[in-house]
């Protein structure tokens, strides 16, 4: 049991060894596509808020246009009465 994690713990060594010649060895190349990366992050970021600020506003003008068409609806409605009272009327005076 002692050997495995001495062998692992040499290996884990040798790793970490050959990651950091690696990044010494590219660090502009490296440091060029993390910043990149980065930039694209927070361009993902920035598009995400404006879609959401988009979408609130959208859910808001909705709401807005239902409340409108209500109220066009019961205009509409009161409308139609005042004319059948109209009608209502004209029948009756024409009877007479």
């Amino acid at each position: 049991m002692r050997k495995a994690l001495v062998r692992k713990g040499f290996a884990f060594a040798i790793l970490m060894a050959f990651v950091l010649v690696m990044g010494a060895g590219c660090c502009d190349t490296c440091k060029k596509y993390v910043d990149e990366g980065k930039m694209y992050a927070d361009q993902a970021k920035a598009s995400a808020a404006k879609a959401e600020t988009a979408a609130r506003n959208a859910e808001a003008a909705a709401m807005d246009s239902k409340a409108a068409a209500d109220k066009a609806e019961a205009a509409a409605d009161r409308a139609e009465a005042a004319a059948a009272k109209a009608e209502a009327c004209l029948m009756k005076k024409m009877r007479k």
